[in-house]
């Protein structure tokens, strides 16, 4: 009786630990976790996330695959939950990442995810898309039938509860057939760019300066999201009223003098916080939101003059005229005692 008493309550005992780890763990999982591909083929694999109880608010994925076998085309976020990006491969990290055969992927959910809306027919589960590719030429000292695509251990999950805590977090995986000759798979991702003609999302320009960060100078940031195809990159432009892109700005006679040096205005690529190039604030802020079909927003910004905090008198604004023209008339002044010296020992001389 007593060695039946024992089993029941250590069946009690294991019920209560297994179930808040059933109910509670959140599931990360790549769809589709199956197919068929060849040399040369390309197909495109969802990031998905569910949920039983709790909201999740930050996901950190490390997904692993064999390079010899496939590499990163790209990674899209358009249908991604995600909209503050920690960390996302992008084009300028392929290389790395197919080296390394790893992508790394970090985001923020603002207000959590607590799962899917009953009745809702989108795919509002998605994380992001993987876009691989099998090469045409295959290297490798072990020939393979299945290649795996899955994640590692060192993936996680947050929950929304104030403190960051991380959620139990159950991952799988995908297997893919592998064949010697290309199976002519049909290319989704292919029609999800070119179904894309609408720009990014509007956004912001936002000007800081903080003590921490790039040492109190001045820096941006601004956040956008495209709902089809995805951010691809950014652009920032900084030019004064007066210049024109790609022009060297003509340089005043005193600059030359100085020795000043001129660059032509151009965009440059960049990320958030974008440290800017002209730390007198003259210059117009423009920055680009580049999608991956190739459309385009662009938002300007016009800095507040009161935001230089530099005294707005004439000595500030023409001190290198001033300057120059004090070490100028410095310079007659000794050329000019220097004449009189010689005039005043010449008559001297005469005069002796």
């Amino acid at each position: 009786m007593q060695r039946k008493i024992k089993i029941i309550g250590l069946v009690i005992f294991l019920a209560l630990i297994l179930t808040p780890i059933s109910t509670q763990a959140a599931l990360l999982y790549l769809d589709p976790d199956s197919g068929t591909y060849g040399p040369g083929d390309s197909f495109m694999v969802d990031i998905k996330m569910d949920v039983n109880t709790g909201c999740i608010n930050t996901v950190e994925g490390f997904i692993f695959f064999p390079n010899e076998y496939l590499s990163l085309l790209d990674f899209y976020t358009g249908e991604s939950m995600i909209s503050v990006w920690i960390e996302k491969p992008n084009k300028s990290k392929l290389d790395k990442i197919n080296e390394k055969g790893e992508v790394y992927f970090a985001g923020g959910i603002p207000g959590g995810y607590c799962g899917r809306i009953p009745g809702d027919p989108g795919e509002s589960n998605i994380l992001g898309r993987l876009v691989f590719q099998v090469p045409s030429l295959i290297v490798s000292d072990e020939l393979k039938d299945i290649i795996e695509i899955d994640f590692t251990p060192k993936t996680r999950a947050l929950l929304n509860d104030g403190l960051g805590t991380e959620d139990i977090i159950i991952t799988r995986g995908a297997k893919i057939n592998y064949t010697n000759t290309p199976t002519g798979a049909y290319e989704e991702w292919r029609d999800l760019v070119e179904r894309d003609n609408i720009p990014p999302e509007p956004f912001v320009v936002e000007l800081h300066q903080k003590d921490d960060i790039y040492g109190g100078k001045y820096y941006i940031i601004f956040l956008t999201n495209d709902k089809q195809s995805g951010v691809d990159h950014y652009e920032i432009l900084e030019i004064k009223p007066e210049e024109m892109i790609s022009e060297e700005p003509k340089l005043k006679w005193y600059e030359k003098l100085l020795g000043t040096k001129s660059e032509a205005p151009e965009w440059t690529e960049g990320e958030m916080p974008y440290l800017l190039k002209d730390q007198s604030l003259k210059s117009i802020i423009k920055v680009k939101a580049v999608d991956k079909a190739g459309n385009e927003r662009t938002v300007e910004y016009i800095p507040p003059r009161e935001q230089t905090h530099q005294p707005d008198n004439f000595f500030q604004k023409n001190k290198a005229v001033l300057l120059l023209i004090t070490g100028i008339l410095l310079l007659i002044i000794i050329f000019y005692i220097l004449i009189k010296r010689i005039r005043s020992r010449r008559k001297n001389e005469e005069e002796l």
